[in-house]
């Protein structure tokens, strides 16, 4: 999973309905570090069909919130 401070990030985009940029959080999260590439491309995909909801469960699921 990327770093706390990555998926906290992701969720406030997620919380704003920022699929463009939530789209930009996973690619640049597979530049920090390729192990992260199954979880941006979920995430990736989700944006594709705007479920912002989704996203922040996933986000929230790793985050213990």
């Amino acid at each position: 999973m990327p770093p706390v401070e990555e998926l906290t990030e992701l969720l406030r985009l997620a919380q704003r309905g920022s699929m463009k940029k939530v789209r930009q959080w996973a690619e640049r999260i597979i530049e920090i570090d390729e192990q992260y590439r199954p979880f941006a491309e979920q995430v990736e995909a989700l944006a594709k069909v705007y479920d912002d909801q989704a996203i922040k469960e996933l986000a929230e699921r790793y985050l213990n919130i």
